[in-house]
């Protein structure tokens, strides 16, 4: 900003970073449009046992199947478990499948 209208404003540098900061988000939250329509109910998370090569895996499943499939992998050492309260966050617009690793969880 030139000197001379800094003196004659008497605003800082930085005053004018946060009024263009402020007026940024102001500008997104006025123009963020969040509709009833938009929100989804979760579905029912079932549990579920897949035989896979003679091996017993079991998954938690939630969401219709005619959905983009989300697969929620688990690190170790943890289960499906971990997933609990994601799932049905994602259900009413997903599908979730969450297994578990050979050896973790049930």
């Amino acid at each position: 900003m030139h000197p001379n209208i800094q003196k004659k404003l008497k605003i800082k540098p930085a005053h004018i970073v946060s009024i263009i900061v402020f007026l940024l988000i102001s500008m997104s939250t006025l123009t963020a449009k969040v509709y009833a329509t938009d929100a989804a109910w979760p579905s029912k998370t079932t549990y579920k046992y897949a035989n896979v090569d003679g091996k017993k895996i079991f998954y938690r499943e939630a969401g219709t199947q005619h959905e983009q499939t989300i697969v929620l992998l688990h690190g170790y050492p943890s289960s499906s478990h971990s997933y609990r309260e994601l799932i049905p966050l994602l259900s009413g617009r997903f599908h979730i499948i969450a297994p578990d690793y050979l050896g973790s969880g049930l």
